[in-house]
């Protein structure tokens, strides 16, 4: 189930209260004044764990790093607790968890029902890099970065979310809650020349269940292990906190079982000798755990990394894509660098060197591989030793990890005769790991990656080996959006080119839309070029001509209605728990019919209210160009 609710944006440097979006809601209405009263965990009779984590949907940027400040959760009584320590300001980098959920506390929190939860960004040192017009790697200044109303954004941002579905604390029962930060749906960027700006509505999602498709991260350091219960507890230092014996973000039991598989200082295990490797560290070595959790939130590790095998730990660290390779020597694009001292920053472009030497592994798994294995398109994680003041990385005595991929683009069907032949798929590329490509050879180098030039990857006819038990017998459209999870095949051994674990067609994949006219507002009659009783249609030449956001996100999949000049009709898709909402003045009121959400509309209109934004989740239909909302937010003056 999903948590869901309405925020409010207030950007505190200016003092402007706005609303910033909603999201999806069910039963739910109203903003409600901020609470009084502060609390600390300790003040409430019984106490429960908290696990509280960050993710994001996918967008555009290289990197977008902000500070996490605070994040406080709001009982109906009008207490406030604060969920992370007040020394427990955290830089996360967004672009690094759209396919993951990272947890930033697992402390505890007094037993009662929380109806809201805020979560505090600060901007004022914002490392935000995007691909200027000419694919060079720019950072964002801070100074350019504004709301949508062009308020500068140079302070913090407090994102409150009132939750229709109450987070409920009960004594021994932990609970979750992810709030999920959607970059490519609600940030713009925009050049003028070569220096880019940005323009920022704000979006959250709670999610009160963790999510199966996402892989599921604690980092911290290690307390002790239970060989005999199968288990280790960790004391939970997130995202590039230092490693140390601080347990003010909480501590979190992690249980082990014979399938989980280990790297340990570059060495591989699996199952009991992985515990009993684990058992070997000295108290306080890194520690970082992927796995799931069960209906009770009891976490049980699919992986787990320590010691020099985890960034941060022993060694330099370099997260980042391979854009290409020439013998041993890979360079890596939007590479955030973890030095072995904490120093944490973030590099264009990064040489790394091989050899034979290199220790390789692949997420999720025990196999020992080799640097062959290594291609370009892949994400990968290196450890070795950085050269300061330089761009290069010694990795011959170090380590490889090579991560879960994502690609992104459109099923090209049917395949070529020989690519039937061997159950495989062909994608036109579009982003690898979410960098946007450009042409054959930029900024990717294909060279060298298939048996011969002849075979070398072709962003036009990239092939798809599908994992076994993958069911593709739908993927019969031409032109369909699909997004891949997976591997990259083997450098020299294209084709197939990739090998997929998971994939998700996008086309029937939840949509989020946005749409606004301004801060001033449009008529009713300019926003909609036609109504009837059960659907409007946006008029694509008012979108064009006001307003920033105009599109639809589909996991990473952007269709902007401007620029591929579309007038997208939007509906309800007729489900009894369809929500409908109009906020004007300060007030939220909520429909569970579409007849009496656009006769509402009307109304107001008809009295001289104007409309700002249109905001929904639902599904998006390419071959229509229609928007089936569960929910619609219509923000008018």
């Amino acid at each position: 189930m999903k948590g869901k609710g309405l925020f409010i944006s207030k950007i505190k440097s200016f003092l402007i209260l706005s609303l910033a979006i909603i999201f999806l809601t069910q039963g739910c209405g109203g903003g409600g004044s901020s609470p009084s009263g502060v609390a600390s965990a300790s003040s409430s009779p019984g106490s429960a764990q908290a696990f509280i984590g960050l993710t994001d949907a996918p967008g555009d940027f290289l990197r977008y790093a902000v500070n996490v400040t605070a994040i406080k959760l709001h009982r109906v009584d009008g207490a406030v607790v604060d969920a992370i320590p007040p020394t427990g300001t955290t830089t996360v980098d967004f672009t690094q968890l759209t396919s993951m959920t990272e947890f930033l506390t697992a402390g505890t929190v007094g037993v009662g029902t929380y109806d809201k939860v805020t979560l505090t960004l600060d901007y004022s040192n914002a490392d935000i890099e995007v691909y200027d017009t000419n694919n060079n790697v720019v950072q964002i200044p801070v100074a350019n970065i504004t709301d949508e109303s062009g308020n500068p954004i140079t302070s913090t941002i407090d994102l409150t979310v009132k939750l229709c579905f109450p987070l409920t604390v009960t004594v021994g029962g932990p609970v979750h809650l992810a709030l999920d930060f959607n970059l490519g749906a609600t940030n713009l960027v925009t050049f003028s020349g070569d220096t880019p700006s940005l323009v920022v509505s704000p979006y959250l999602e709670a999610d009160m269940v963790p999510d199966v498709n996402k892989i599921q991260q604690f980092r911290g350091a290690l307390q002790s292990v239970n060989v005999g219960g199968n288990s280790f507890v960790m004391i939970l230092r997130p995202f590039m906190n230092a490693i140390s014996n601080d347990a003010s973000f909480g501590t979190v039991t992690v249980l082990v079982n014979s399938s989980t598989v280990y790297n340990i200082d570059g060495t591989n295990y699996t199952g009991s000798a992985g515990l009993t490797a684990l058992n070997g560290e000295p108290a306080y070595t890194a520690v970082v755990a992927h796995g799931t959790f069960d209906a009770n939130l009891n976490f049980t590790a699919i992986e787990v990394l320590a010691g020099s095998s985890v960034p941060g730990g022993t060694l330099d660290a370099a997260v980042g894509t391979v854009l290409s390779r020439s013998s041993n020597t890979l360079t890596l694009r939007g590479a955030t660098l973890t030095r072995s001292t904490g120093v944490i920053s973030f590099n264009p472009t990064i040489t790394v060197t091989l050899a034979s030497t290199t220790e390789v592994s692949e997420q999720f798994s025990s196999s020992n591989l080799t640097i062959s294995n290594i291609s370009v398109g892949q994400r990968i994680g290196v450890l070795g030793t950085y050269s300061s003041g330089t761009t290069t990385m010694d990795a011959t005595n170090g380590y490889v990890r090579m991560y879960l991929t994502s690609i992104l683009g459109l099923l090209n069907y049917p395949a070529s005769a020989s690519e039937q032949a061997n159950g495989w798929l062909s994608m036109t590329l579009q982003r690898i790991d979410g960098i946007t490509i450009v042409n054959a050879t930029t900024p990717f180098n294909f060279a060298g990656t298939g048996t011969s030039s002849q075979y070398d990857a072709s962003i036009t006819d990239y092939s798809i080996k599908p994992a076994q038990g993958l069911d593709t017998s739908s993927l019969t459209t031409n032109g369909m959006p699909l997004r891949m999870i997976g591997f990259v095949n083997s450098f020299g051994s294209a084709p197939e080119d990739f090998d997929a674990q998971t994939i998700v067609n996008l086309s029937n994949a939840r949509a989020f839309l946005n749409v606004g006219w301004g801060s001033n507002g449009q008529s009713e009659g300019s926003v909609f070029s036609a109504t009837t009783s059960t659907s409007v249609t946006l008029s694509d030449s008012t979108m064009a001509s006001v307003g920033y956001f105009h599109r639809v996100n589909r996991g990473g999949d952007i269709t902007d209605f401007v620029t591929s000049d579309i007038s997208p009709v939007v509906q309800a898709d007729g489900l009894s728990t369809d929500r409908f909402v109009i906020y004007q003045g300060g007030t939220f009121t909520v429909y569970s019919t579409w007849t009496g959400f656009i006769n509402a509309l009307n109304s107001a209109c008809t009295s001289g209210a104007l409309i700002q934004h249109l905001y929904g989740w639902g599904t998006y239909s390419d071959s229509t160009t229609t928007f089936s909302a569960s929910f619609l937010l219509m923000v008018i003056t």
